[in-house]
């Protein structure tokens, strides 16, 4: 190695060196004006509202079931009609991504359940609580559902009656009046017809339908469709493959789908039978929900016999991480039966269906990482792939001491990149975006150990051919 390539060496490890234990010092003893930005920072960082038209939109806030899941909380919509807020069902954890989201619960008018399982009403509490809190609401929320549905309502407004006297106490009675707190149910009936649909909502140009679907042995058990300025979603509530779904999903521009993948919930079931389960009932459980939960092809045969333009997946069974690898194995043959768009849902994922169009677009906004097709992605990294190499190839050329600083520094920062992917493999799995980025990195890393070898074997080879020029006869 050239000297001048040592000196550059130790100067790059020197400053990253001298970065990671200064910050170090910093980190573990912050400075009081640092805190303060960091405080300020994070203030002026919470999301607000989103920039939507007056459409038709939707937002999962919740994906996940019964099973555990970091990542996925209970099952729940959120549902956005011009000015009217809806929600559909409200799963554990929902409440706190629709505040994580920048969208406030005090702007929630109705919550419409489709049945009573606890996954889709655990966090109905704490839903009534923040409505009510946040915004200072002086009546409480209306909350629809099926015969049944007064139960729960009278079981949670019991349940949170303390904390709202608490609450008033503590605030005032002209900020967060108790006239507000809890809901009031309102019990619809509509024909045990499997092929039943009534229309419950119709106002401002919202019209909302209620119907029934087959989630035996829990009875009742309803979707819901939503129409709005010539959009339409249809949330299909848990089922298994049900004609009146189908058909009350007919041009819809959305289906979301509940959906089982039996096969790898049977995999989980032999390795946890073969390795044994701190859940006692665990392989009864895994066995038994089975039979009363939709498959993916099934939800896309639906979509398909429906001319349903985008059907998302949603309550996912079993936990599914977020790879395209583990996606492909979970949606099994729907992409040969479908043939519309497909997408895994997961938190936080947002539909925009703008008014009187054909246009869907999606964004997450718990992540604030717009959906880019994966060719953008592939021609943006390509794009930078030629830009370092053109740049470096001019570099090199000049052969002076710039040359080889400039490549090592990319070299150190490429091989810092690679060790984040190796880390995103280890924790979410294998995924293609990230493997492409991999491979582009990979690959800069590579050439640029190839430049800094090129650029050490060129002054050797100058001294070489001085060595061999004979001495000018004077």
């Amino acid at each position: 190695m050239q000297k001048n390539q040592k000196i550059t060496l130790g100067i790059s490890l020197t400053i990253l060196l001298g970065l990671s234990v200064g910050i170090g010092i910093i980190l573990s003893n912050p400075p009081s004006w640092l805190t303060r930005q960091i405080v300020n920072t994070a203030a002026r960082s919470q999301r607000s509202y989103p920039d939507i038209d007056q459409g038709l939109h939707v937002m999962l806030l919740g994906t996940g079931s019964p099973m555990s899941d970091p990542d996925r909380v209970g099952p729940s919509n959120l549902v956005i009609a011009g000015d009217k807020h809806f929600i559909v069902d409200s799963g554990s954890g929902s409440t706190r991504n629709l505040l994580l989201s920048g969208i406030s619960p005090g702007l929630i008018d109705a919550v419409f359940l489709t049945h009573f399982h606890s996954d889709h009403i655990a966090d109905l509490g704490e839903l009534m609580l923040q409505r009510w809190a946040t915004e200072g609401n002086s009546a409480p929320l209306h909350i629809y559902g099926p015969p049944g549905v007064t139960s729960v309502v009278d079981g949670f407004n019991d349940a949170f009656e303390l904390d709202a006297t608490y609450r008033t106490a503590h605030h005032g009675e002209e900020n967060v009046s108790i006239n507000g707190s809890g809901g009031i149910a309102y019990p619809i009936l509509i024909s045990n017809d499997t092929m039943a649909g009534m229309e419950i909502f119709n106002e401002a140009g919202i019209v909302i339908t209620m119907f029934n679907v087959n989630h035996y042995p829990v009875e009742p058990a309803v979707g819901y469709k939503f129409e709005y300025k010539g959009r339409s979603v249809v949330i299909s509530g848990d089922s298994v493959y049900s004609e009146n779904l189908e058909a009350q999903s007919a041009n819809a521009d959305l289906l979301i789908c509940e959906a089982l993948n039996a096969e790898v919930v049977q995999m989980i079931n032999e390795a946890t039978s073969e390795g044994g389960s701190s859940i006692s009932n665990g392989e009864i459980i895994l066995t038994d929900i089975q039979d009363y939960h939709m498959s993916p092809e099934d939800a896309a045969t639906t979509a398909k016999n429906a001319n349903v333009e985008f059907l998302v997946y949603t309550h996912m069974i079993p936990p599914l991480p977020e790879s395209q690898i583990a996606e492909r194995l979970f949606i099994g043959d729907a992409a040969k039966i479908f043939d519309g768009e497909i997408a895994i849902g997961y938190d936080g994922f947002f539909i925009s269906m703008p008014k009187y169009s054909e246009v869907i677009i999606t964004t997450n906004l718990l992540k604030d990482v717009a959906q880019f097709p994966p060719v953008v992605i592939i021609v943006i990294s390509l794009l930078m792939l030629i830009l370092m190499f053109v740049v470096g190839r001019k570099i090199s050329k000049k052969k002076e001491l710039k040359a080889p600083i400039l490549i090592t520094v990319v070299a150190v920062v490429m091989s810092l990149l690679l060790l984040t992917r190796i880390s995103e493999f280890i924790h979410a799995g294998f995924n293609g975006r990230t493997a492409f980025n991999f491979l582009v990195e990979a690959v800069i890393l590579i050439w640029s150990i190839l430049i800094l070898k090129k650029t050490r074997k060129i002054p050797q080879a100058e001294k070489k051919v001085d060595k061999t020029k004979e001495p000018i006869q004077t």
